[in-house]
């Protein structure tokens, strides 16, 4: 350096050292700063999908922009939110990891190539959202079983005998992940009060889903309703148990009891079965007389006797 040139410097003062390097510090801050590596989450870009699985639909609308979660220096960070015109993403469905079963497509951060990503050493770390999951209409059905919903009320003395309805199962075709949500099928209520006879009915099944196609479109529906009719019948008891060298008086007892019946019939005494039961220390004393056998729809008010004498032979 000429010395004449080192002749005109100053020494600076104390303020002028002092902001000179304040400058140097906040240089080499920036420096540091910019050269750190940093996560820039959810920035959004602009998406073009291309290879959209063919004659099938997305279960939820594709999205016009993706956020990323981006990783690269300060500089490089900057330089990318400082640029007026962002890329826009480009996604081949193709290139995408694909689950067959539920048509669902998985979108890795390896996927996303953007030249401007890589001349910054931008790395996309997360993606939102990343899967993509479509349907094919009516390729796959299943069989569902049908659920009537029902509001009966009977006069008194009257119920229900029995409730059938055909069919019972329908097949229900559709996309697979609707499919999948279906687990029942409902028909419109069946609603009814003061019921005294038997009723038919068709009802109209409910579509779950307005994508879903349905093999039948009603339900027939038989309800047989019955009469509590009371009944009084003699019986023969049957003697049971460790020790049989016994007779029992009375062999016979009187019955009454209720029976739930389509027709005012009596009940076939075959139906109903009375036991009493013996041991080798009760002879000569009562044992009580039970129910072995009871008719369907049928309830027993009474058994007159109750208990019957084991008189040894």
């Amino acid at each position: 350096i000429p010395k004449r040139f080192l002749k005109d410097l100053k020494t600076p003062g104390p303020a002028q050292a002092f902001f000179i390097c304040l400058i140097l510090s906040a240089m080499f801050w920036l420096v540091h700063r910019l050269n750190t590596v940093y996560t820039l989450t959810k920035v959004r870009f602009a998406v073009n999908f291309k290879n959209t699985p063919y004659r099938k639909r997305p279960l939820k609308q594709l999205p016009e922009q993706l956020e990323l979660d981006l990783k690269g220096t300060g500089l490089s960070l900057l330089w990318l939110t400082l640029k007026s015109e962002q890329p826009i993403l480009q996604i081949d469905f193709n290139s995408l990891l694909h689950d067959d079963a539920y048509e669902k497509f998985t979108l890795k951060p390896e996927a996303i190539k953007v030249d401007y990503f890589e001349r910054l050493n931008i790395i996309v770390k997360q993606i939102y959202p990343n899967q993509f999951i479509f349907s094919a209409p009516g390729k796959y059905s299943k069989i569902i079983p049908v659920k009537i919903p029902l509001d009966l009320q009977f006069k008194p003395e009257h119920d229900l005998i029995t409730i059938q309805y055909a069919p019972e199962y329908v097949r229900v075709w559709g996309d697979s992940l609707t499919l999948l949500a279906c687990d029942t099928l409902f028909t419109n209520g069946l609603t009814h009060h003061q019921l005294e006879h038997d009723i038919h009915a068709s009802l109209a099944v409910i579509p779950p889903d307005t994508t879903l196609k349905i093999d039948v479109q009603f339900i027939e529906v038989d309800v047989k309703i019955g009469h509590w009719t009371t009944i009084k019948q003699h019986q023969d008891v049957e003697l049971i148990g460790a020790c049989t060298d016994f007779e029992i008086h009375p062999k016979t007892v009187q019955v009454l009891y209720k029976k739930l019946e389509a027709t005012h019939r009596l009940t076939s005494k075959h139906d109903l079965k009375l036991k009493v039961l013996s041991n080798c220390q009760n002879a000569g004393h009562k044992a009580d007389v039970f129910t072995a056998t009871v008719p369907e729809n049928c309830k027993v008010i009474s058994i007159l006797p109750s208990q019957v004498a084991l008189i040894p032979k």
